[in-house]
Parts: C-alpha cells; structure tokens; sequence
C-alpha cells in the first residue's frame, strides 16, 4: 500500500538549508546592531554639512583690494570738453548734458577768462558797429542809407565781416550734482541767458550768487534747497521771466516772495504748497502769463476762484490742464 503524504515522515533539513538560514541570521542580527550608529554618524554628517553651509554664506567677505573710482569717467569728460571746445570755436552757444553727470569739478575746467574778453570784445564790436550805421536821410528819416557812394566810400565795397565771438549763453545740466560752488563758477559767465540744473541741492548762498547775471531769463532748479529769502535775491535779476523751483524749504509763504519778482511771465512751483490764499498772492504779478503747479493745497473753491477771475491764465495743476482750464488743449 502506498502512504500518503500526511503519513510520510517528515525529513530532516539538508546542510546546505540549515547554512543558508544561520548566514540570514547572522546578517540581520550585524544589520540590527549596526543601524543605530550608521543612523547617528549620518545625522552627524549632515549637521556638519548644514553648519557648513551656514558659515559659507554668512562669512565676512574677504577684503578686497579698493580701487579709486575716478571722479569724472573719460566719456563725461570728453563730452564736456569737446561742447565746451565747440563754443570757443563760434559753432555753439550752449552747453546740454543729458546723459552725462556733470560736477563741480568739471565746471572748475570752464574757460572763465576767455569767454569773459570774448563777451567784452564782442559788445565793442557791437558797439561800433551800431556807431557806424549809416545816419537816416533829412528828406525821409526812416530811410537808411545803403549805397557805399552815399557814404563817402569806393562804389562796390564792402566792409570786412564781423569776427565770431565765443558766446555761452545756456547751460543745461540734467545729470550729476552741482553745489553752489559750482554754480558760483556758472554765474560768472557774462552771457548767461538759460540755467537748468536738475539733481543740485542749490541753496540760498548759491542762489545769490546769480545776482549779477543780467541777462538770464529762465532759471530751472527743480531739486533745490533754496527758501522765499533765496528768492528774493533774484529780484536783482532785471531780465528774468520764466523761474522754475521744486525745494522741500518753500511752504505757501514763498508766494510772497515771488510776487516780488515783477518781470515774471512764467512760473512753475513743484511740490510746494500753495494754498487759495496764495495762489491770489502769485496772481499780484502784473506779467504773469503761465502758471503751473505741482502738487499744490489749492482746493476747488480756490481754482474756480482762479478762472473766474483771470481767464487769460494758462494754467497746469500736476502737468496737466485742470478740467475748468478754458484755455484746455492737449499737449
């Protein structure tokens, strides 16, 4: 009879199973016993790593070696040299520095001396001229003679032309920064007529040194420091018609000062102010034909005042025309 296999006995394990099972034993038992430390010398390495890492990136830099920045780079130097070369040649009478930071520094470099005797000859020569014209005849005193015969002279000749004279009359600065030693430098140029300085912090001091330039008529300091006793010192400017100020120092009493300024046709207040009192104290200005202001305190009440009462106003509120202007117009 065959037996079956519930009844066969059951046979004994082979040597090679009873190694295999010893050697998984024996591995998992050295793995139980090494993973904790393997776990903490891990944990330590990447602490190490992580202060690693803190350190490298909160590390004082090493010092490096300073190089001195110039003052002035080459190309502001060359463009200020080569537009104040073009005005000693006769071929400009401004100088415009859009782009390029203009300082104290370079304005020293500005040929005062020439200019001042180019200025002085060119009024001599202006002058005698003027003492030459030929005089108007008795018969018709609007007619000027013309004719070299009529002047005594040789038939066909003509007088020698009039030399070019070296002539300065606008400066226009909207990079860098000028001081008022700077602008001291500027306001000895005899021919002065137009001064834009945008970024200068110019002050009263430097504001009165403009005191004897007699032919400036527009004056541009959108960044200064100047107060309403700086603006009273441009009362001794006797051509001055357009002022434009922007300056943390003037409040709504500066209205007063400027109304002293009588030739003004043209005025632009930046970041000051005004209030309807004041603005009926600019008004008082017996020239005034344009009046912008920026971020004034005037109220409706005093812009309806405004327009009602001087219509003939070109007026702009913030750069732009106010919506009761009825001189508004795009621009």
């Amino acid at each position: 009879m065959t037996a079956s296999p519930d009844d066969s006995e059951t046979l004994p394990p082979s040597p090679e199973t009873e190694t295999d099972e010893a050697a998984s034993l024996d591995w998992k038992t050295r793995l139980r016993q090494y993973s904790k430390p393997l776990i903490a010398m891990a944990l330590i390495a990447a602490i190490a790593l992580l202060a690693v890492f803190v350190w490298y990136a909160t590390r004082p830099e090493a010092p490096v070696a300073e190089t001195a920045e110039p003052e002035i780079q080459i190309s502001e130097r060359k463009q200020f040299t080569e537009q104040v070369e073009r005005v000693l040649a006769g071929k400009s009478t401004r100088l415009y520095f859009f782009d390029s930071a203009i300082n104290n520094e370079l304005l020293e470099e500005l040929p005062l001396d020439t200019l001042i005797q180019e200025s002085i000859e060119a009024a001599e020569q202006t002058q005698k001229t003027a003492e030459n014209l030929p005089q108007t005849s008795d018969s018709d005193p609007g007619e000027i003679v013309t004719n070299s015969s009529q002047r005594g002279g040789r038939q066909g000749t003509s007088p020698p032309p009039a030399k070019t004279f070296a002539k300065l009359d606008t400066v226009l600065i909207d990079q860098g920064v000028v001081t008022d030693q700077g602008l001291a430098v500027i306001a000895q140029l005899p021919d002065l007529e137009h001064l834009r300085l945008r970024l200068s912090p110019i002050t009263d001091e430097g504001i009165r040194s403009l005191a004897g330039c007699d032919k400036l008529w527009l004056l541009n300091l959108p960044h200064c420091r100047v107060s309403s006793a700086g603006i009273r010192s441009l009362k001794k400017l006797p051509k001055l018609k357009q002022l434009r100020l922007g300056s943390p120092n003037l409040n709504n009493e500066c209205c007063r000062a400027i109304a002293e300024l009588t030739t003004l046709r043209g005025l632009h207040l930046i970041g000051v102010p005004v209030t309807d009192e004041g603005i009926k104290v600019l008004t008082t200005l017996p020239r005034l034909e344009s009046l912008y202001l920026d971020d004034s305190a005037i109220t409706e009440s005093g812009w309806s005042w405004l327009f009602r009462n001087h219509p003939q106003l070109h007026v702009h509120v913030n750069q732009k025309h106010h919506d009761r202007d009825p001189h508004a117009h795009v621009h």
